[in-house]
This record gives C-alpha cells, sequence and structure tokens, in this order.
C-alpha cells in the first residue's frame, strides 16, 4: 500500500478550493443585490432582490432572476456544503419573454415544422461515467471479516489509520491502508474477489483481448471502516488511482423513518448543469438527470467506481455497526 499521506494536498484542494471559490461567489452576489437595489431606488423604480423575486417572481426580470435562485438551491442540493453557491450564474440583464400571441405563433411553427421531423430523434448521452455492480453470495465470509474487523478495532491505535485527512467523526474507525497484506484467510478471499471484478471491469471497457489482460500489473492500497451510531465520511475522492471500490461487510440497522441513513453518495460530475434550470430542462430522465447517486448497501455487495469520483457516506442512523472495506487500484502494461 501507499503512503495515505500522499493524497492529502489533491483532496484538499478540492475541498477548500472549491468552498473558498463559493463562499467569494456568494458574497458578490449579495454586493451587487445590494448595489442594484440602490441604484433602482435612486431612479424611483424599487428592485427586489434576487432571493426574495425567486419566492415571489414579480415581473419579467425578476423572474429570470427568481429562476436564477432556483437554480442555486438546486445546486446546493446537489454537491452538497462543499460546493455551495460555486456554480451560480447570475443574469444581469432581464429576460425578453415573448408576448402570448408571438407564443401562439412559435407553437403553430413548431408543430408545422415538426411533420418534417423523423418519429425519434437520436438521442444519446455524449459523456457517460461507469459504474459496476456485484453481489458475493452468503458464505460466511462477511461473517468472518467482520468478526476479525471487531477484533483489530478493539486493540485500538494499533490498526487504525495514523493520517486521516477526509472529514469523519469519532464514531467512524478507520483502519490502516495495508488490508490486502493481511495474510488472515478471510482478507484474501475478498482480495481475490475485488481484484478479479475490478479487472473484469478493464477488460470489458477497454476491450482488452486476453493476451494484454496478461500484461497488466495491478496494485492497490485497501482499508476498513467500522461505523457506529452518527458516524459520517466527508465528501472526497481518490487521487493516483484510476478504479475504486466499496465492499460491504455489514449494512447495519437503520432506523426505519430516516432514508438517508448511511446512504454511499456520489456526486454528480456535471455540477455546471446547474448554473441555470427550467422548464427545459428541470425534469430530465436517467441517463441525462443531474442529480446525485445514492446506494444503501446491504452484506455482499460490491460498488466499483472512478476513483475522480466525488462521493461521500451520509451519517449513519442505527442499530449495530455498518463495516465496509474500501480500495484504490492502479494499473501497469508490461511491454509486450
Amino acid at each position: 500500500g501507499r503512503d495515505p499521506r500522499q493524497q492529502v494536498a489533491g483532496v484538499r484542494r478540492v475541498g477548500l478550493g472549491a468552498l473558498e471559490h463559493g463562499d467569494r461567489l456568494a458574497d458578490g452576489l449579495r454586493r451587487a443585490d445590494e448595489q442594484d437595489q440602490h441604484l433602482a431606488e435612486q431612479r424611483g423604480e424599487p428592485r427586489m432582490p434576487t432571493h426574495v423575486a425567486a419566492e415571489q417572481g414579480q415581473g419579467a426580470g425578476e423572474v429570470a432572476a427568481g429562476e436564477q435562485g432556483l437554480g442555486l438551491a438546486r445546486a446546493r442540493d446537489i454537491v452538497g456544503s462543499v460546493w455551495n453557491a460555486c456554480l451560480v450564474h447570475r443574469l444581469r440583464t432581464p429576460v425578453r419573454w415573448p408576448t402570448p400571441s408571438r407564443s401562439a405563433v412559435k407553437l403553430a411553427q413548431y408543430r408545422e415544422a415538426r411533420m418534417d421531423l423523423p418519429r425519434m430523434l437520436d438521442i444519446l448521452p455524449a459523456f457517460a461515467v461507469p459504474m459496476a455492480f456485484a453481489r458475493r453470495p452468503d458464505d460466511g465470509l462477511d461473517a468472518e471479516l467482520r468478526e476479525l474487523f471487531l477484533a483489530r478495532e478493539a486493540d485500538g491505535e494499533r490498526w487504525r489509520n495514523p493520517n486521516p485527512y477526509t472529514l469523519r467523526n469519532a464514531a467512524l474507525y478507520e483502519s490502516r491502508f495495508d488490508l490486502f497484506d493481511w495474510p488472515e484467510a478471510p482478507v484474501q478471499r475478498l482480495k481475490h474477489y475485488c481484484w478479479h471484478a475490478t479487472m473484469e471491469l478493464v477488460r470489458q471497457l477497454n476491450g482488452y483481448d486476453l493476451a494484454t489482460m496478461r500484461r497488466i500489473d495491478m496494485a492497490a492500497d485497501a482499508w476498513f471502516h467500522v461505523t457506529r451510531r452518527g458516524g459520517l465520511f466527508g465528501i472526497h475522492n481518490h487521487p493516483m488511482a484510476s478504479w475504486s471500490g466499496v465492499y460491504c461487510v455489514d449494512g447495519g440497522r437503520h432506523d426505519p423513518d430516516d432514508g438517508q441513513s448511511g446512504l454511499l453518495t456520489f456526486i454528480n460530475p456535471f455540477v455546471m448543469s446547474t448554473m441555470f434550470v427550467d422548464a427545459g430542462v428541470a425534469e430530465m430522465r436517467e441517463p441525462f438527470a443531474w442529480t446525485s447517486r445514492s446506494h444503501r448497501l446491504e452484506a455482499g455487495q460490491l460498488v466499483l467506481f472512478p476513483s475522480w469520483l466525488l462521493h461521500e457516506v451520509k451519517p449513519f442512523h442505527g442499530e449495530g455497526t455498518r463495516i465496509t472495506v474500501a480500495f484504490n487500484a492502479w494499473f501497469h502494461l508490461r511491454p509486450a
């Protein structure tokens, strides 16, 4: 495994840089609203601040600004506090909304032109993020891993990660990053399963033949988490690796009234799509929707994803323990 301190700088730049930039944008918006309000009052034309217009929808210019406010709210819901207010795009001039008569003419023209269109447009995803899912049968491995991990956690600092860098709290225990080097049979069985699944993902996505696959060397670091009530793990990604994975040993027993408990949540990387949200894009369906993806893992489930993809674990509210294994993988192709 590698020293996890090597990953600190990149992760901090992602989170702190975005947060700092978002704060500057938010302050700029507030100052711009105050200046606009002051100038409008001097002209005798009071203007409502953007956030008020978003709630009340007053006038054409305010409607446009209001939709921008709604776009900001959507963006905050999606990317969370790290990206708060980062992607606001402020309309500085009112939108010229068509009059009803002009709208009717354009609608008629659209219907007429539509007769010349093919029955179905070719709508294709231009960009995509590959993720893979697998599940092991319950053969007793998860119970053996659970027993081993809880025993190592009870040993205290000996097995704990000495250099944590991602936001977490005391209810989450993180081991050292050398898990797959442990000689215990349950760990080696899990390593075998995770490595084979990852290599198969690489083969399918790259179209490699068997001869090429035999020349690929794979390296990885791995660790485990034990999470109790209230435990969380903040937004992060995994620098210096191409693929990452999370395997669930024990999903825990979630409180029935908390649908967010312990969710593994992946942040939609197309965050710029939220700079303006209106009826033309607000309800786009998969695979084009700009919402985040969340998964409540159960024992035996494996999720593979690109290491650059931002993700987090929501606070675990439930009984028992939520236990997962995570790993990063990188590859080298030997000459033929």
